[in-house]
């Protein structure tokens, strides 16, 4: 069965790698050691943790005792900005996915109640940040 909603593999790992990388905050921790942990490649994060030092959201430092870290502390990211460093900037726009042709466009029930779930996405992704999830983590355990 698959999820209703779904997240690109590399929006995932992401996710993972700075829910990660918040569990040891200020630290620089190996790549190597991230894919060990997250059974991931090394070539997969270095193009995650690229486009996340892109948005400013991790900080890499070469030689034997660099690595990667998030550049602010993990109450100040959200899940969203860790999305969009991924996929890009979300377009909510109320309205039938299908051609004017075919659908009547913004009268379109379905249309808009899609619209309304991917809304109620971004605000979830928007007022969470890697601290809460952290937290939340740590009362799991």
């Amino acid at each position: 069965m698959s999820a209703p909603v779904r997240i690109s593999e590399a929006a995932t790992l992401a996710l993972h790698a700075c829910f990660w990388l918040a569990s040891s905050p200020g630290e620089y921790n190996p790549t190597r050691k991230i894919c060990d942990d997250l059974q991931c490649s090394q070539a997969h994060l270095a193009k995650v943790v690229q486009s996340l030092a892109r948005a400013k959201l991790v900080e890499s430092l070469r030689g034997p005792s660099g690595g990667v870290r998030l550049a602010s502390p993990a109450s100040e990211i959200t899940l969203l900005d860790i999305y969009k460093a991924i996929e890009g900037e979300t377009s909510l726009m109320p309205g039938c996915l299908l051609p004017p042709s075919i659908c009547p466009g913004r009268a379109c029930t379905l249309g808009n109640a899609i619209y309304s779930l991917n809304r109620q996405f971004v605000e979830m992704l928007g007022s969470t940040t890697l601290e809460t999830i952290r937290q939340e983590f740590e009362k799991s355990r």
